[in-house]
């Protein structure tokens, strides 16, 4: 998950969002499983159903390494395009998804952090832009 470190004065953010897409072109979260809807409102995850099974299993587990309560109800977009390659590269989906990196904004009580060393801001609204 990402480790998210600071608030950011920011009210939104733009950068690139790694997802799965269906055939009928909907976006869904790679680690959640969730489908992302039209509104733009990121759900609050009971539970976590992966399409992409390389994230961990347990990240709504707050026992776990992989849990982090700054992320419940907010999705995060790597603010550099080539760092979305930390995803694209090792990811498998099942059939029926292809993995696309889309470009969008993230609002509504921005924090900023690092996934695997890279930055990114995550936020409760997300709004593709592609």
């Amino acid at each position: 998950m990402c480790d998210l470190i600071e608030k950011s004065k920011a009210y939104s953010k733009t950068g690139w969002k790694v997802v799965a897409v269906d055939k009928k072109g909907d976006y869904y979260s790679l680690a959640m499983g969730y489908k992302h809807s039209k509104n733009g409102k990121v759900p609050v995850v009971k539970e976590q159903k992966r399409i992409d099974l390389t994230f961990d299993h347990n990240i709504l587990d707050k026992g776990s390494d992989s849990f982090s309560s700054y992320m419940t109800g907010r999705t995060s977009i790597f603010l550099r395009k080539r760092d979305t390659g930390i995803l694209t590269c090792r990811g498998s989906l099942p059939k029926g998804f292809t993995m696309q990196v889309k470009k969008a904004i993230v609002s509504d009580n921005i924090m900023l952090g690092k996934y695997g060393g890279n930055p990114v801001a995550a936020g409760r609204h997300i709004e593709f832009l592609e």
